[in-house]
């Protein structure tokens, strides 16, 4: 089968998945406007409001992107009772994500990241958050909600960015019921718990977040064998390394493989890597092997990069693959 072939059958299996993405939800606020003088109250530039836009990021943009590509999707995740969290519950339900699973504390704070751009280039980010864990009360109701609606999904995504959601009990927890139910867990890690997601299908850290965990600068010249000492540490079936313009490195039970970019001009790497876990974990259930997976992961990625702001990949962006 060419590669259209599959990319044809790969788009028309995916409406029959159903994925459970968990993970910190939050909000992306861009203020858009024109730099014309500089403030005489200190050396910073004043921006001339034009225009204010929202999209939903994180955890969230994942579930978006996966709707956009034809899946069912649901969501369980976290918010405070605050105007962030009323505008994050309308885009779900604007893209049709189920957010049944989405439970507002009054003691939290919505994570907020505002972004001023001029000209399309970002000036610079305000974020306001709570990165407090859940208290023992909180984190057992959202797991007992993920547990009675567990049977109906695919495939779970664990989207950590070290707000306060996932944490070493969520972990376990996760992993002994999808062993339990035989459902495949995809991950994209941040710095805590990096090495606790055990046996996983797939594990999608950043080159930085790699350095990070081994206390090495890793680079083209050791990642092949930094990466190999990851896979057998975690034992999982995919290790993939996103490197942004450097492309991706791929391990699994065929060895080790380099996935140069694809990206044709960058104008901002929000929710790049949202994208490489939404289209990998669709490919690999719908049986595309993991070297055209992660191709495939690649050639959107790429595509979101020629993007201003989070942009969510639609089925016809593959049309030019």
């Amino acid at each position: 089968m060419n590669h259209l072939s599959k990319i044809d059958n790969f788009l028309n299996k995916i409406n029959k998945l159903n994925i459970l993405v968990i993970g910190d939800v939050m909000l992306d606020k861009y203020i858009w406007g024109d730099i014309k003088r500089i403030s005489q109250e200190a050396p910073i530039p004043i921006i001339d409001v034009k225009s204010i836009s929202h999209n939903i990021g994180g955890a969230g943009n994942v579930a978006s992107n996966l709707v956009g590509l034809g899946s069912k999707v649901s969501i369980a995740s976290i918010t405070g009772i605050d105007k962030e969290s009323e505008i994050i519950s309308n885009i779900l339900k604007k893209n049709n994500v189920d957010d049944t699973m989405l439970l507002h504390f009054s003691n939290r704070k919505t994570t907020l990241k505002t972004r001023y751009l001029s000209k399309s280039q970002q000036v610079f980010r305000v974020d306001s958050e709570d990165s407090n864990p859940l208290i023992f009360e909180e984190k057992i109701k959202l797991f007992e909600k993920i547990k009675s609606n567990i049977d109906k999904y695919n495939g779970i995504i664990i989207q950590s960015y070290d707000k306060g959601l996932i944490d070493i009990w969520f972990i376990k927890e996760l992993l002994k019921l999808s062993k339990q139910k035989q459902i495949p867990i995809y991950v994209d890690p941040k710095r805590k718990n990096f090495f606790d997601f055990l046996e996983v299908k797939l594990f999608k850290p950043n080159l930085n977040e790699v350095s990070n965990a081994f206390n090495i600068n890793v680079n083209k010249n050791n990642i092949e064998k930094i990466g190999l000492e990851l896979r057998k540490k975690i034992k999982c079936s995919v290790l993939l390394i996103t490197q942004g313009s450097e492309g991706m490195s791929l391990f699994d039970e065929n060895g080790f493989h380099q996935i140069p970019t694809k990206a044709q001009s960058v104008h901002d790497v929000s929710g790049a890597g949202d994208t490489v876990i939404s289209v990998f974990i669709l490919a690999n259930l719908c049986g595309i092997d993991n070297k055209f997976a992660t191709e495939l992961s690649n050639f959107a990625a790429g595509k979101v990069c020629e993007h201003i702001g989070v942009y969510s990949i639609k089925k016809e962006d593959f049309k030019s693959f």
